[in-house]
This record gives C-alpha cells, structure tokens and sequence, in this order.
C-alpha cells in the first residue's frame, strides 16, 4: 500500500465527515480534556504541540491500520 495515497484517504474521510481540521473531533476534545487537567489548556506552545503530536499519531495510526488490514485480507484470501 502506498502511504501517501492512505494519507489523501485518511483527509477525504475526515472531510467527508465535517471534520476540517487534520484530525477528528474526538480527537480535539481528548486533547482538551488532557490539556485541561494537567492546567495547560491556555499555554498555545503546549496546546499547538499537543495537536500537532495527537494529529501525527491519528494520520499515521490510520495508514498503518489500513495497511495491516489489506495484508491480512490478501493472507486470508490467497491474493497476495
């Protein structure tokens, strides 16, 4: 599977979704609820760095899922 076509999938759906940030909605308010008890959710350096982290590992949990779950449909049915 090739990344970078996961990664368009991966945009397409969450714009499919409503969503029109990187990342879910979910996403954004686990963020915020972490943000929020440790004290850090007006600290913008922390805030943006939280986003971006949670971002990066939602995108890539998506291809790697995807890719995992192609390899074992092939493995299943014969058509690697």
């Amino acid at each position: 599977m090739h990344d970078q076509l996961l990664r368009k999938l991966y945009h397409c759906i969450l714009n499919d979704d409503g969503e029109t940030e990187k990342f879910s909605g979910s996403t954004k308010e686990a963020v915020d609820q972490i943000l929020n008890e440790i004290g850090c959710l007006d600290d913008v350096k922390i805030h943006d760095a939280f986003y971006l982290a949670a971002s990066a590992a939602e995108e890539n949990g998506f291809v790697k899922g995807f890719s995992t779950a192609c390899r074992m449909s092939n493995e299943i049915h014969g058509t690697e």
